[in-house]
């Protein structure tokens, strides 16, 4: 488990900050309380498919299918509430998961609001929280 979601992380600190070796996304990864070595990073990269311009993503293709599989592997379950759809994720994967919900750019959605496992994405109306759930588990299967 700690591998997938130092994974998630990995791809939300490249998402939102400026890092341009493995030294930055060591320490910043540090910062958050992962016990990474270079082996290990360097380990992560390959997997992720991140290329070294700045460890950003190969190609839009590449992207979504790593995307999918990480929110296939932090994803427990999900469940609709009226216009609500609610998921649990591992733990300290749930803003990940939302960030990568977001980007989706789902038009049913209006937006999500993270936990530490729980992730709450308000969608328009009781249908589009019916389509939305059918989406998701599309992806993951």
């Amino acid at each position: 488990m700690e591998r997938n979601e130092r994974q998630l992380k990995i791809l939300e600190l490249i998402a939102t900050k400026n890092i341009e070796t493995q030294d930055e996304l060591a320490f910043e990864l540090k910062k958050l309380n992962y016990n990474v070595t270079q082996a290990t990073i360097s380990r992560d990269i390959k997997e992720l498919g991140l290329v070294k311009t700045r460890y950003i993503a190969s190609g839009a293709d590449s992207v979504n299918e790593r995307i999918k599989r990480i929110f296939k592997l932090a994803v427990l379950s999900v469940n609709v509430a009226c216009n609500i759809v609610v998921l649990k994720t591992l733990p300290g994967c749930a803003n990940a998961t939302g960030d990568m919900l977001d980007k989706l750019r789902d038009s049913d959605v209006l937006g999500c609001v993270a936990g530490e496992d729980t992730v709450m994405a308000v969608c328009v109306d009781a249908d589009a929280a019916k389509r939305t759930v059918e989406k998701l588990y599309e992806i993951i299967g």
